[in-house]
């Protein structure tokens, strides 16, 4: 392309640093619960796959906070709310 130089070098940073912009902004707005729950499911995923390490019952993970059921996530499933 017969663009400049400057030109050139500046879109590329914006084509490389957008996606990690947009990952920060989306767990911003996620909030702690939800980013703790997709962290979650991210690493059940992974974990099937063979990577990352296998958990003992004793040890933790940090998703704690993250609800498991639809009773504690409250989505009105069997939550027995109105």
């Amino acid at each position: 392309m017969p663009w400049p130089a400057a030109f050139k070098a500046g879109l590329w940073s914006v084509l490389f640093f957008a996606p990690e912009v947009g990952t920060i902004a989306g767990a911003a707005v996620m909030g702690k619960e939800n980013f703790l729950r997709f962290k979650a499911t991210v690493g059940r995923f992974f974990r099937r796959l063979g990577f990352g390490k296998k958990r003992t019952a004793g040890e933790s993970n940090g998703d704690e906070g993250a609800p498991e059921t639809d009773e504690e996530r409250g989505s009105g499933k069997g939550s027995g709310k109105e």
